[in-house]
């Protein structure tokens, strides 16, 4: 009988380790990546496949659509997390002031909420609103996430610079923005109830399936995208609906949050697509004649690629073309000028007649290396928040990229690289000078973001600082507003260097989003930019 039980033992200790286990992570105290939770108030997000195109109005009922659900119920409370003092200055600690005084949003007259740019001096103000029916949880973070920071790998052995994303881990905030949505996570992991900016609840759905696209349709509605397709959210419905953007043809430039006229033409003249059709790209291979393929010295043998081919021309101000199917690739106007792309891939700028106002292709020895190289502008090779400030002229100055090649390989059609870098660019086509040692991360509301010697600051388009270089860390300007971190505090700052929120106030503030803030000390604050 002895022997029978002994036997059985491990078998048991087993059973007992697996209901652990499981117990364990149905109580929350891990998780598994590949396991989502889920309700049955809470359904994942399905796409019912019905027509391609985007309604005129968000009350069309034409479109495909997808279900979003009920809204889900508050997440347990845990533990807040304190002042992030990893990195803090132990020699020049920071003194925190004492706090703003924010007034209620209804306690405003003659004010309206804004995403315009904050202006210093007056006239600007954040107010402070509880909105209906958001059920805000009372911690900050109950997980982790992973953000990744973009660097660039400087070139070597002729090649140009390469994307860096380095993940780091951090507390996934309980609240987030995205352009002016205001998201909160539920209790079913992957699970977030989504409302409008004033607070309307719209619906819920599985973030692990449907993610912001950080862009917006033709419309100016923020979009998202689930398995490669891009929708946007009605909220009269509850419904994801298909967009009809195209990554071509409606892109701003860079995938951020930003508000719905950046990126638009501030001038009469358009820019507009001229030529949409498939062309099939020949590459070729290996014909498997060990030599140099046919007579003329080309394979015989292609791999054949269907892609899409667009050309874009110029329109005035009645709506007539000025230019048809000239350019490659194009932006709209901001200052009098277009960025557009040539067949060959180089950036250059037009001014409202179609005429070349901006552009190098210039041939010069190189000093340092006595190479014969040929400088080009080019896009950023990467399109994200750290690509903010090309493209579109903002106070007379933008950022290009300059790519600079061995002339003479050139001429037998090789391709070595001398140097690829980042420069900043006058509407006149001089260049702007930055600070010895420091690196551009971004430039808009007229200020840039620069980092070197252990630091970053702000400089401005007037060749100021506004922010002295001796920050920890700091976010681009949003809205005329840029969150900034030293000694684990964090505040928020205006164009002119002055706190708007001092730090110590909250221990977390996000950027502005479509001119909604949110920030934490404790519990959740929902902050609205309010102008006269």
């Amino acid at each position: 009988m002895l022997s029978k039980v002994l036997k059985r033992l491990p078998a048991f200790a087993v059973l007992l380790i697996l209901c652990g286990i499981i117990y364990l992570y149905l109580d929350g105290w891990f998780d598994i990546s590949f396991i989502v939770r889920g309700s049955a108030e809470t359904s994942a997000v399905t796409t019912d496949a019905v027509g391609t195109s985007a309604p005129a109005s968000p009350d069309s009922d034409t479109g495909a659509v997808t279900d979003i659900g009920s809204l889900p119920v508050q997440t347990p409370e845990t533990t807040a997390p304190g002042p992030d003092t990893s990195g803090a200055d132990t020699d020049t600690p920071v003194e925190p002031p004492a706090p703003v005084e924010i007034p209620a949003l209804g306690s405003l007259d003659g004010y309206v909420r804004s995403y315009a740019d904050w202006v210093p001096g007056g006239g600007w103000t954040l107010a402070e609103a509880a909105p209906d029916g958001v059920d805000i949880p009372g911690y900050f973070s109950s997980h982790k996430t992973e953000e990744y920071t973009v660097s660039y790998e400087p070139p070597s052995q002729g090649k140009p610079y390469e994307v860096i994303k380095t993940p780091t881990t951090v507390d996934a905030p309980a609240v987030t923005l995205y352009m002016g949505y205001i998201i909160v996570e539920s209790t079913w992991d992957g699970v977030v109830n989504i409302y409008s900016s004033d607070g309307a609840a719209i619906g819920s759905y599985n973030q692990t399936q449907v993610f912001p696209a950080y862009c917006r349709d033709k419309s100016g509605r923020p979009l998202f995208i689930s398995s490669g397709a891009y929708y946007y959210l009605d909220a009269g419905r509850r419904r994801f609906v298909n967009a009809d953007y195209d990554p071509k043809s409606d892109n701003r430039g860079a995938l951020f949050d930003y508000t719905p006229d950046y990126g638009l033409s501030r001038d009469a003249t358009r820019m507009f697509v001229s030529e949409k059709k498939i062309v099939e790209k020949k590459t070729p291979v290996d014909d498997g004649k060990g030599g140099e393929g046919d007579e003329e010295g080309k394979s015989s043998v292609f791999i054949v690629t269907p892609t899409v081919e667009y050309t874009f021309g110029l329109m005035n101000q009645n709506g007539s073309p000025v230019y048809k199917g000239k350019f490659y690739g194009a932006y709209a106007f901001s200052g009098g000028r277009a960025a557009v792309i040539d067949e060959d891939g180089h950036l250059y700028y037009i001014n409202a007649s179609g005429s070349t106002v901006i552009r190098t292709d210039r041939a010069y020895i190189d000093d340092a290396t006595e190479q014969y190289v040929v400088e080009y502008y080019m896009e950023p090779i990467s399109n994200g928040e750290e690509s903010v400030g090309f493209y579109f002229f903002e106070h007379g100055l933008t950022r290009a990229r300059v790519l600079t090649l061995n002339k003479y390989l050139l001429n037998y059609n090789e391709t070595y690289v001398m140097s690829d870098e980042t420069v900043v660019l006058k509407d006149n086509g001089q260049r702007f000078g930055i600070p010895v040692g420091y690196e551009v991360s971004s430039y808009s509301s007229g200020v840039f973001l620069l980092r070197g010697h252990g630091g970053c600051g702000f400089y401005d388009y007037t060749g100021t600082w506004i922010a002295d270089p001796d920050l920890d860390d700091a976010e681009p300007f949003y809205e005329g507003l840029a969150v900034v971190k030293k000694d684990g505090y964090v505040g928020l700052i205006d164009t002119n260097g002055d706190f708007v929120i001092p730090y110590g106030q909250f221990s977390y503030i996000s950027n502005a989003s479509t001119g909604v803030i949110a920030a934490y000390d404790g519990e959740w604050h929902i902050l609205y930019k309010m102008t006269k």
